[in-house]
Formats: structure tokens, C-alpha cells, sequence
């Protein structure tokens, strides 16, 4: 038994079981032929080894960890060039993971630490992308012409410390921009671009210098977190930042002023090309929570931040270099309309997606969107086939996580669709999972507090709820916040409360029936004279609306479910007398 310090590389191919399913043989056969044709002169040009074959897997030792990132770039070059003209959904794309690190060699394989952190990154890497640890990039960044993207820091089984995340970007590098950009682009997709200028200062008193540099630091590294944004370092230094800017699509800039005790901080989003003020807020908090790390803002701030972005890119029209852009325009245009929350604009949204799985049928993020429609079809009451589009959203989501597990987006829409099938603790489990990827994700704060709700858990609902209103007090669909509210106080049993709750809920947002079947509820159980009425008004917005439609609110606990229904049943009775 040896011990060394080596370059580890971890591959494996991305939707192998579905692969498997299509056509058994021939991804047997393309599998082989990237091996004899591909890796294996590859891994001898660059003086590196299989160690052996896990499944579809493969795990890959080089002397120099320069060469191992070098190999991994070409091969996915060499592979997205094979792929062109390959039908989508029998494309065989690969995840690479890198790490510099001790090993243990014995009898030809390799075992510990080293081989552990290589398989989480590899986990980590999206379809066709190259994922390295901290260790790799401290000896890579300087030496290779490639663009290198900060992740996060990452907690490993059995390592006690985390793990600093990269992706690796060929196509930053001006080396590769010239003669294999087509075919480097497909490596990754493009997404919107955001860099950070130093927020100015304007102080009273003790010098803020270094609290701001550390809070531009920390919303630089939470940014970094999120999948769906691509962040641009910028150094503190302004002077050495113009060429972030001018590479970036959006700005965040801002100040910070003191005065005595009190912190005010403005910031805004900028869209650079159009020079459009996308969004600004102000938040204010006391020195002393500042000189801390305002956690809660920093949270809040990315929240917001993130949800402005992805509705103003919905909006934007663009030229398209190749199908994978074109595709990601279509989602990002979903996303957005998807917003709207209402029965044609979830229409719009899901034919949008269509037409991006019409190009791409292996677009994680089109599934995903598809299923968060769907969703919404059948949790506002707007489907005609309940059950069918519920089934429908949970093979599309199913779609997505398979091909890209490290999406927050992907499990915050699973956690929702479990909650419609009564599996919470399946749904508690997927938030967490979405938290994990995006710490600042306060859509999955507001789904806990959902999945709390409908599980009659009405104090952690309370808490939850007002979490994410604080995180993300301009999010377009707060209204399904009252509405948890609305479902936590029906649960526990004060109907005037859920009373309340639901008429705010339905002042945002008339056309979303559970917080009528609330408010008819709880009228009944309150022997409200207007019983009659309110039951007319939720059938003039879902005419279908019966005592069964209690099936499309999701309560796990029965006495929740029969105290529904006996409310339901007593306002329809009065109704029609």
C-alpha cells in the first residue's frame, strides 16, 4: 500500500438508465467506440491511466493535474462535436470531476479522500460540464487559458472540511475561442451574467471599509451559488473591475450609508446593455448586525435579485448562435410568462416549452419549467384532467432531475408536486435538497411552509411564510404565501383567521381556487350570513367547483380533510336552498 498526491478524474454518462432504455445495444456500441476512439488515446497523450470502469463510469489517475483538466476539456470538445446531428434524446453527454489530492495505491487501484471529492464533483458537473476542486484550480488558473467559475464550498461525506467547487469554462479562454468555439459552447449553457461593483459608502462616524469589501464578498459568493446565474468576479479594486462590467449582462451596484446606530443599504440592478434599471430596494438594519454579516439581507437581497432577473430575461429578444441558445431563450421566456399565474399564461408558458423539447428533448431546465406549469395547473384548480396533469408533472420532473440533479429549481418543483400527492416528508426531503444547491432560494423557504400547512404543522407554517415574505417581499406570487397562511390557520382551527387570509389571497389573486374553498369553509364553520354569496363568487371563477373539489387540497391529516369538506358541504347546501 503507497500514498501520493495525484490528479483524480471521475466521468459518467448523464441519463444512462433512460439511455439504456431507448436503445440498449446502440449505446453499448456508441459507449465503446468513445472509449477505443476517444478516452483511451486521450488518457495516453496525456500521460494518464484508467484505473477502471465503474458502470458506466470511469475512474482516471494523471501524474500532473494541469494535464487531467486539459484532458477533460478536449474530450468534451471531441464529444460535443461527435453529438452534433445526434437526435436529443440520444445524445450521450458526460460529467467530468477533477481533484488534486492524497490517494492510496494498492494492486493498481486507488481508494480515499482524493477518489471521494473527484466522484463528488463529479455529481456536482452539469450535462457535458467539468467541475474541479479548489486544490485543482490553486495549481490550474494561472497555467491554463480557460475560464474558471467559483460554485461554492461543499460539505463531503467522511471530510470534515469543505470543498471549494469550479466550473470550468473552455470557452473563456482566448485560446480556444478561435478554433474550437462552435463546438466549446456546447459544453455549457449560456446563462445571464451578473458581476458586482464595490457598493459605495457613505459613512458617519467609524470607517466601513471593511465591512463593505467583506458584504460585497459574501453576496459574491451567494450569487456564485445560484445555477441559474453566471457570475462575474469583480475585483474590489474600481479601477480593475471596467472589463467584468463591460462582459457582464447585469450590474448590481449600490451604497451603504451609517448614521450613528442605523445601516441603510440601496442597491439596484442594472441591465447593461439597455442601461434599464431592472430592480431597486433598500434595506435597513442596525450596526451591530452589520458588522456581523447581515446574513438576512444578503439572503434577501440574492432572493429578490434572482427572481427580477429571471422575469426581465424572459422579456428580452436575442440573436442565437446556435439550437442550445435558442432553447434556453424559450425557457427563460416561460419562466417568465409563467408568472403571470394565470390559466393563458400557463398555457403560453407550457407551449413555449414544448417548443424548447420539440429541439432539445434532454433540456433539463424545459422539463423542469414544463412540470412547474403543470403544477400550477392543478394546484390553482385550471385543470380539466386533475389527475392526468398531475401524473403528467411528475414524469416531467422526473425528466429533469435525471438529467441534471444539481438544479434547485428542479427539486423545489418536485417538493410541490409531492406535496399534491400527499408525500410530505418526500417533499420536506427535496427542499432540502434545493436549499442545499442554493442556500439563498427562498421559493423552497415558502414551499416548507406549504408542505407545514397542508400537514396541519401550523406554527412552522406561520414562520416560514414569513420568512420568505421578508427574503422576497416583491415576489409576484407572495399571494400563495397568504394562501399558506390561510391553509395553517383552517388547520389550527381559527376560521376567522383562515377567513381573512384567504380574502387577502383572493384580493391578489381571484382566479386560484383553494383560498375560495377556504374562505367557503370557513364562513360555514363561522355561520357567516354571506355564506351563500362567497359561494356564488367561486363559482362564477371555476363554475366546476363542486364539495369534491376538497381532492385538490392536499390536507395529509384526516380531521383537516373532513373539516373541509363539512364546511364545503354545509355552503353548498345553502347555496342552492
Amino acid at each position: 500500500m503507497d500514498r501520493r498526491i495525484a490528479a483524480v478524474l471521475v466521468t459518467d454518462v448523464v441519463g444512462y438508465s433512460r439511455l439504456m432504455g431507448i436503445d440498449e445495444v446502440g449505446t453499448l456500441a456508441a459507449l465503446q467506440l468513445h472509449r477505443d476512439e476517444l478516452f483511451d488515446p486521450m488518457v495516453a497523450r496525456y500521460s494518464g491511466r484508467v484505473v477502471k470502469l465503474m458502470g458506466d463510469g470511469m475512474l482516471m489517475e494523471f501524474a500532473s493535474v494541469v494535464d487531467a483538466v486539459s484532458f477533460s476539456v478536449d474530450v468534451q470538445v471531441a464529444l460535443a462535436e461527435r453529438n452534433q446531428g445526434i437526435a436529443g434524446d440520444r445524445r450521450i453527454d458526460y460529467r467530468i470531476g477533477i481533484n488534486l489530492g492524497d490517494i492510496i495505491y494498492k494492486d493498481g487501484d486507488i481508494f480515499g479522500e482524493g477518489v471521494n471529492v473527484a466522484a463528488r464533483l463529479e455529481a456536482l458537473a452539469e450535462p457535458a460540464g467539468i467541475c474541479i476542486s479548489g486544490t485543482a484550480y490553486d495549481q490550474v488558473s494561472s497555467k491554463l487559458d480557460y475560464g474558471f467559475e467559483f460554485v461554492a464550498e461543499k460539505h463531503v461525506k467522511n471530510i470534515q472540511e469543505p470543498v471549494r467547487v469550479y466550473r470550468v469554462n473552455p470557452e473563456a479562454g482566448n485560446s480556444l475561442k478561435g478554433a474550437v468555439s462552435s463546438s466549446a459552447a456546447v459544453v455549457r449553457r449560456k446563462r445571464a451574467s451578473i458581476t458586482i461593483r464595490k457598493f459605495r459608502i457613505l459613512f458617519d462616524g467609524e470607517d466601513l471599509t471593511e465591512y463593505v469589501d467583506a458584504f460585497c464578498e459574501d453576496l459574491e459568493i451567494a450569487f456564485a451559488q445560484l445555477r441559474s446565474l453566471h457570475v462575474l468576479a469583480n475585483p474590489l479594486s474600481a479601477d480593475s473591475g471596467a472589463n467584468r462590467e463591460s462582459a457582464a449582462d447585469y450590474l448590481i451596484q449600490g451604497s451603504i450609508r451609517s448614521r450613528g446606530e442605523k445601516i441603510r443599504i440601496n442597491v439596484q440592478i442594472i441591465h447593461l446593455v439597455s442601461g434599464f434599471n431592472v430592480w431597486a430596494e433598500h434595506y435597513r438594519c442596525d450596526t451591530e448586525e452589520f458588522y456581523s454579516g447581515a446574513e438576512a439581507i444578503v439572503e434577501a437581497l440574492v432572493a429578490s435579485a434572482q427572481t427580477q432577473i429571471v422575469l426581465y430575461e424572459g422579456t428580452q429578444e436575442k440573436d442565437f448562435h446556435d439550437e442550445r441558445e435558442r432553447v434556453e431563450h424559450l425557457v427563460s421566456k416561460a419562466w417568465s410568462i409563467l408568472y403571470g399565474l394565470t390559466p393563458e399564461a400557463l398555457d403560453h408558458a407550457e407551449r413555449l416549452c414544448r417548443a424548447a423539447l420539440s429541439l432539445d428533448p434532454r433540456s433539463a431546465r424545459a422539463h423542469q419549467v414544463q412540470a412547474c406549469v403543470l403544477h400550477h395547473q392543478y394546484y390553482m384548480g385550471f385543470a380539466t384532467d386533475p389527475e392526468q396533469v398531475l401524473r403528467l408533472g411528475l414524469d416531467q420532473i422526473n425528466q429533469a432531475a435525471e438529467i441534471n440533479d444539481e438544479d434547485e429549481y428542479t427539486h423545489w418543483v418536485r417538493g410541490n408536486v409531492l406535496i399534491d400527492l400527499r408525500e410530505t416528508k418526500k417533499a420536506f426531503s427535496a427542499f432540502d435538497r434545493s436549499r442545499e444547491i442554493n442556500p439563498s432560494f427562498s421559493l423552497a423557504v415558502a414551499s416548507y411552509g406549504t408542505a407545514c400547512a397542508w400537514s396541519g404543522q401550523s406554527e412552522e407554517a406561520f414562520r416560514y411564510s414569513e420568512q420568505a415574505l421578508s427574503a422576497n417581499p416583491k415576489d409576484p406570487s407572495n399571494f400563495f404565501r397568504f394562501n399558506t397562511i390561510a391553509v395553517a390557520q383552517f388547520a389550527a382551527g381559527d376560521f376567522e383567521q383562515s377567513l381573512q387570509w384567504s380574502e387577502r389571497t383572493i384580493e391578489r389573486r381571484k382566479t386560484f381556487l383553494i383560498p375560495h374553498l377556504i374562505r367557503v369553509a370557513s364562513s360555514a364553520h363561522l355561520d357567516m350570513s354571506d355564506l351563500p354569496h362567497k359561494v356564488e363568487e367561486m363559482l362564477e371563477e371555476f363554475p366546476a367547483a363542486r364539495p369534491n373539489a376538497l381532492k385538490l387540497a392536499p390536507f395529509t391529516r384526516q380531521k383537516h380533510q373532513d373539516s373541509l369538506r363539512i364546511g364545503l358541504e354545509r355552503g353548498f347546501k345553502q347555496a342552492e336552498a
